[in-house]
């Protein structure tokens, strides 16, 4: 059995609108120009040249984008199999490496990210295509993007060790793996937000 994962704290519905819009506008106008290049290509045998370039840029930028958004909404994936038979201190222990591991692995990707746009910068590195554009533009753009995940992720890894000090019950019980009671209630939650705007609309 899976559960979705812990993730430092809860973000408010409004940064999860602001990044959703940005990744579903980036999308839809991926769309849209990939729609365009298909249309232009069989009935006037034109190509817009390097949509497929842009499309990679776009989808390496909306992952770090979904990264951040699954990372706020707790939907990172733990196998919780033997979670809730593990006595309290291996649960809190499991909650701490699956946060730690989180902080970690996206420093090792922002790290690698970083090496990867010096390495473009030195070489003055373009992309093999018809617009050669120089890497460093959307290296840089998809390092951008990574900010907001990795600090998010090692905040989160500083909060559950605060709360582990201070024995914050409740601090704590933010990172522990979503169970199907959690989901449910969020589930409930949101049909009473939505029925609460309905009936101020009428």
């Amino acid at each position: 059995m899976e559960s979705r994962s812990v993730a430092p704290g809860l973000a408010s519905g409004r940064l999860e609108r602001m990044v959703g819009g940005l990744f579903g506008g980036a999308l839809c106008l991926l769309s849209v120009l990939v729609v365009a290049e298909v249309v232009m290509r069989k009935l006037f045998l034109v190509s817009l040249q390097g949509v497929d370039e842009l499309s990679g840029y776009v989808l390496a930028g909306t992952a770090s984008l979904a990264f951040f958004m699954a990372l706020i909404d707790r939907a990172h994936m733990r196998i919780d199999i033997f979670y809730a038979k593990l006595p309290a201190a291996l649960r809190l222990a499991s909650d701490g490496f699956a946060v730690t591991a989180m902080a970690v692995g996206a420093c090792v990707i922002l790290a690698m990210g970083w090496i990867t746009f010096a390495e473009s910068r030195e070489f003055n590195s373009v992309s093999q295509t018809p617009w050669a554009t120089p890497m460093v533009i959307p290296q840089a753009i998809w390092l951008f993007t990574l900010l907001p995940f990795v600090g998010y992720a090692v905040l989160g890894s500083v909060r559950w060790g605060l709360a582990l000090i201070r024995r914050d019950e409740r601090g704590l019980s933010m990172f522990r793996a979503k169970g199907s009671d959690d989901e449910l209630r969020e589930q409930l939650q949101a049909i009473d937000a939505r029925a609460s705007d309905i009936r101020r609309e009428h």
